[in-house]
Parts: C-alpha cells; sequence; structure tokens
C-alpha cells in the first residue's frame, strides 16, 4: 500500500509540475483575428450525448467594428424549432473580452445567458425559461479569459508556420475556465459547401490535471491557408462547415 502511494504521489507531482512549466498564456492579436464587415455562414449539424442528430440548418456570424469595440454577432437558422444567438464584445485597444450573450434552445423553452468580464471576475447571470428560474453567479479568475465560442476565430492568429503549441484561457459552457492547448497537426485540402480549399489543420482541447489531460475531449479546427478564415470545425456535439463568406 505505501508503495502504490508512493507511486501516486509521484505521478500526481510530476503531472502537477508538468502542467505549471508548460504552461504561458497565449494573448490574441484581437485585431488580426477579426474583421469589420466580414460574415460567415456555416453549414451545421448539431448532435446529441449519444451521436444522434438534433438540428441542421445555417450558423451566420457578421462582425462590425465601431469606436475600438469589436461585435460579433451569430443567428442559427436550424431545423427543428432550434433557435441559437450568439453576441460577443471585445476592445480592440486591450485585445480583451467586454461581454457575452447567448440565447439558445426551442422557441418556447430557451436559456439566456450574460456574462460579464471584469479584471478578477466573470459575472454570469443565466435565465433559464424552461425551468423559471435565474441564476446569477460570480467566477474567480487570473489572466485573459476569451469566450469558449468565439475561440475559432481566435486562432486565426496562430503563428501557422510553426509547430509551437500555445495555451489559453476559455470559459466554457458559462461554467468553468479551463486552460486549453492548440497544436498544428498537418495540412490538408478539404471540401466544404464553399468548395475545396488548402488548409492548416488544428486541434485544441482542455489541458491542466491529469483527468483533465485524459478525458477533455479533441476538437479540430480547418483554416484557410490563404487568410486563415475557419473553414471547418468539429467537437463532440456539433460540426460547422463554411458554406458563404463576404467582406
Amino acid at each position: 500500500m505505501r508503495e502504490r502511494i508512493a507511486i501516486l504521489t509521484i505521478i500526481f507531482l510530476f503531472g502537477a509540475s508538468w502542467c505549471v512549466a508548460k504552461e504561458k498564456d497565449c494573448i490574441f492579436n484581437v485585431a488580426k483575428c477579426y474583421h469589420n464587415g466580414e460574415q460567415m455562414i456555416y453549414a451545421v449539424a448539431g448532435k446529441d450525448e449519444k451521436g444522434n442528430p438534433i438540428y441542421t440548418g445555417t450558423f451566420t456570424y457578421r462582425i462590425t467594428i465601431k469606436d475600438d469595440i469589436l461585435t460579433i454577432q451569430g443567428l442559427s437558422d436550424y431545423s427543428n424549432d432550434y433557435l441559437l444567438e450568439k453576441k460577443f464584445q471585445y476592445d480592440l485597444k486591450t485585445n480583451l473580452p467586454i461581454g457575452s450573450y447567448i440565447k439558445e434552445g426551442k422557441t418556447e423553452n430557451y436559456k439566456e445567458v450574460f456574462a460579464g468580464f471584469q479584471k478578477d471576475e466573470i459575472r454570469i447571470n443565466t435565465i433559464d425559461k424552461d425551468r423559471k428560474g435565474e441564476n446569477k453567479r460570480t467566477l474567480k479568475k487570473k489572466g485573459v479569459v476569451y469566450n469558449a465560442e468565439s475561440s475559432g476565430f481566435l486562432l486565426r492568429d496562430y503563428p501557422f508556420g510553426s509547430k509551437e503549441k500555445i495555451y489559453f484561457k476559455l470559459l466554457v459552457d458559462h461554467e468553468k475556465v479551463y486552460t486549453l492547448a492548440a497544436e498544428k497537426i498537418g495540412e490538408e485540402k478539404i471540401v466544404v459547401p464553399m468548395g475545396e480549399f488548402d488548409c492548416y489543420k488544428l486541434k485544441y482541447k482542455a489541458t491542466g490535471d491529469i483527468l483533465t489531460e485524459l478525458f477533455a475531449p479533441t476538437l479540430y479546427i480547418w483554416f484557410s491557408k490563404e487568410d486563415h478564415k475557419m473553414v471547418k470545425f468539429v467537437d463532440e456535439d456539433v460540426v460547422l462547415s463554411l458554406k458563404a463568406y463576404k467582406q
């Protein structure tokens, strides 16, 4: 028993020190990640935890910049009466998020989540129409934390010319702050509804403790080599494929 405890202690300490040593958070240049007037339309397929399709349709992102405030607005056109709206704002002078808003669910049973990003905390207000409830809470944070839902666009600032692994913090599902590790794993030519693209392929997942390393889902994103547009995004419950692009 003593030997087993000693081995587990060594594993734990090694894992903890390894994570601390490797993580140096990246600060994204938001102005390079988003461009005023951009509009991206994605074909979307959503799945439940068992892999069964929940909805299909399109999702449109529109990006505007005014007075150094960048706004990303997203609106779904899904089947099965399923609605998803998103709005995120960033301060271009500081490269920091200001706030986010998400509305998701059926027409009568949707949930709204508001998040305000402060210096050392994130204030979250959730309104659940289905359960007729409201929940306000505060998450403490250290350093820069970004919106998980806009992380695909932030990775346009990835150093594609290298094999460097970068780390950054995300607010995931408005529940917890995770450190994500992203790395380029190859180059591929892929076909999406908009056409054929030569792409860089990146993967990223939550990192930190050993359990997170083992069980966190792995996400994949393909960026066009030409201008680093997000061409395709795949995680455990949704697939986005570029359908149209306007600027």
